[in-house]
């Protein structure tokens, strides 16, 4: 009797560790298939074939992928004799083994691991990484739902038939999301990238590149805006170029920047760059900055636009009304909710002195009435003059103003200042204009039409 009970007690996990780990694989595939159907129906890629083998305590997963045509000539070698038209869709695999829990790959309790290779079978993509995977993925998902992932570009330095140089170092990117991705935080860095012709003439190289991350989805019903910040970081951008009327080109220091922030049922978009030094030939240039910030847009409609926007055919030399008029109803909401747009500040640092400037443009309590009638009688849409405001103000050193202009242009400035529409303090100009009901002013003075030329 106690041999019979021995031998439950060591056969009974033998016997539910299988059975948990064959269960858990189920959940695990079930989650995979509600990401795919997500997938569908995006821009980028269509899902050609999943296929998956699965065993008790793993799974294998291929699944091939095709890029839009738009982003299959992209990785195409050129051809002279082709037509665009010829190129076919670039097809890629994924290649997975996913080792399912408790205990997947015998490491760490959790749901599932997995380990992702990226198989692409183009003459471009097989010279620059030497047959090697272009990309790899390893994940790990822990029993709440919630993971971390770290993505693996490999290092490259390839020539191109003594015409062409590209080398560039590893890039990593390490992620952590929650159950449904509504939350992930990212970082990522890439040590450095360099194309140059194979004599050296022509040079393009951007050193030590970070970015991170933290974004959070707005809610279920607006998927597809995430809040929070983006930040990218580049050290150093240098371009060289074989055309002597070219001039070599520095950049130290660039930083991008993005914030999405959600306020009262609105959104808010802030984004920027920076940059410590700018070197262009003999110039030199310090702290270059520029800050847009777009508000109070209704996320619905903002989320209706990008998503019609990302389905529509760019590659034709204009854009007709037939593809923009499903634009024109969520654009209508937007216009109809007082969004504003500003450039909070831009300008840089000269030999000469200092280039500020800002502007302010708002549509409060605007009412478009039906803006497909309006955008077939642009007439309709002279109502928005009489609630639009705008602001602008400008100020830069008198010298670096007048190296640029006429003779005529000068005294044309001078009559300005003159009449106050210019401000000059020790050199150094300045000017700001405000439009309101319809009314231009500067610097606080109604427009003169006949100082400006206009009559």
């Amino acid at each position: 009797m106690k041999k019979i009970a021995l031998a439950l007690v060591v056969a009974t996990p033998l016997v539910a560790y299988p059975l948990a780990s064959w269960v858990i694989g189920g959940q695990i595939d079930s989650i995979f298939q509600r990401q795919y159907a997500e997938l569908q129906g995006n821009v980028y890629v269509d899902i050609i074939e999943r296929k998956t083998q699965r065993g008790i305590f793993s799974t294998e997963e291929v699944i091939t992928l095709a890029l839009k045509p738009e982003y299959s000539e992209l990785l195409h070698l050129p051809n002279p004799d082709a037509e665009a038209h010829d190129a076919k869709p670039v097809q890629f695999v994924v290649r997975s083994r996913i080792d399912h829990g408790p205990l997947p790959g015998f490491t760490r309790l959790g749901l599932a691991s997995a380990h992702s290779v990226l198989e692409l079978d183009n003459p471009l993509v097989q010279k620059l990484y030497a047959g090697k995977s272009p990309l790899t993925v390893d994940t790990f998902v822990d029993f709440s739902g919630a993971g971390q992932q770290k993505i693996l570009s490999p290092a490259v330095d390839s020539h191109f038939d003594g015409t062409a140089h590209l080398a560039w170092g590893e890039m990593v990117i390490d992620m952590d999301f929650n159950r449904d991705f509504s939350v992930i935080n990212a970082q990522g860095r890439w040590p450095f990238m360099r194309v140059q012709s194979a004599d050296g003439a022509e040079r393009i190289e951007m050193n030590e590149m970070a970015m991170q991350a933290q974004q959070q989805r707005l809610s279920a019903e607006v998927s597809d805006i995430y809040t929070g910040p983006v930040d990218f970081t580049l050290h150093a951008l240098e371009m060289q170029s074989s055309d002597a009327s070219t001039p070599p080109l520095r950049v130290e220091n660039m930083r991008f920047n993005s914030d999405v922030k959600a306020n009262a049922g609105f959104i808010n978009i802030l984004a920027g760059y920076a940059a410590d030094s700018i070197e262009v030939g003999e110039d030199h240039y310090r702290n270059a900055h520029f800050a847009l910030a777009l508000r109070h847009l209704e996320p619905g409609a903002l989320a209706k636009i990008n998503q019609i926007s990302s389905h529509m055919d760019t590659s034709a030399d204009h854009v007709d009304m037939v593809q923009l008029k499903p634009l024109l109803r969520p654009l209508q909401i937007l216009l109809e909710n007082s969004p504003e747009i500003a450039i909070e500040r831009m300008g840089l640092s000269t030999a000469q002195g200092d280039i500020k400037a800002s502007a302010q443009v708002r549509l409060p309590n605007a009412n478009v009435g039906n803006l497909e009638s309006a955008a077939e009688n642009p007439l309709l849409l002279m109502s928005l003059a009489t609630v639009l405001e705008a602001d602008a103000q400008m100020a830069l050193p008198e010298v670096l103003l007048k190296e640029n202009l006429t003779p005529e242009q000068i005294e044309m400035l001078a009559a300005m200042i003159q009449a106050g529409y210019v401000l000059n303090k020790s050199g150094q100009l300045s000017t700001a204009l405000s439009f309101a009901q319809g009314n231009v002013t500067i610097n606080g003075k109604p427009l003169d039409p006949a100082l400006m030329g206009m009559q």
